[in-house]
């Protein structure tokens, strides 16, 4: 993976949401205005996917495989640095399950910034259907403008 790749945080172009960075956490999601229960906040594709338990050799391999667009943004989310290869850093610092009992996980630009909190106010869910995959992000319950959008992650 190449270092050298600036650190820029894209304008989702949405009205729900911004990125914003937090101390000691890397960024957060966090909402633009008042959210009702069931609000779709974000809908987007995986930048990657991959077994649940890959190796590093296996998630090179795939991640060789990305536009340079797609690996800038996977590289975004490298939030510290580890004793850990980057990229599998990256994957188990920020892959999500595709599914309650998938072997396979995802990589998401937007979401995957999305903070863990027991007391969550959100949920993300896979949609796989007529070829078209997605995983989406719902509010769990009404959330206020400028309150962080957190996902239980268990």
């Amino acid at each position: 993976m190449n270092n050298s790749i600036e650190r820029v945080i894209d304008d989702p172009q949405s009205d729900l949401f911004v990125i914003k960075p937090i101390d000691g956490k890397g960024f957060g999601m966090f909402a633009k205005c008042d959210l009702q229960c069931g609000t779709v906040i974000v809908c987007e594709k995986p930048l990657m996917k991959f077994p649940s338990y890959s190796s590093s050799i296996l998630l090179e391999a795939i991640y060789d495989k990305l536009d340079s667009e797609t690996k800038r943004r996977i590289h975004f989310l490298l939030a510290s640095q580890t004793r850990k290869h980057p990229l599998v850093g990256i994957c188990d610092t920020n892959s999500i399950p595709l599914a309650y009992d998938s072997n396979e996980k995802g990589l998401f630009y937007y979401i995957s910034m999305v903070n863990h909190s027991c007391e969550s106010n959100t949920f993300w869910i896979w949609f796989d259907y007529n070829n078209k995959q997605e995983m989406k992000l719902i509010a769990d319950r009404r959330i206020k403008a400028g309150e962080e959008l957190v996902c239980s992650y268990i």
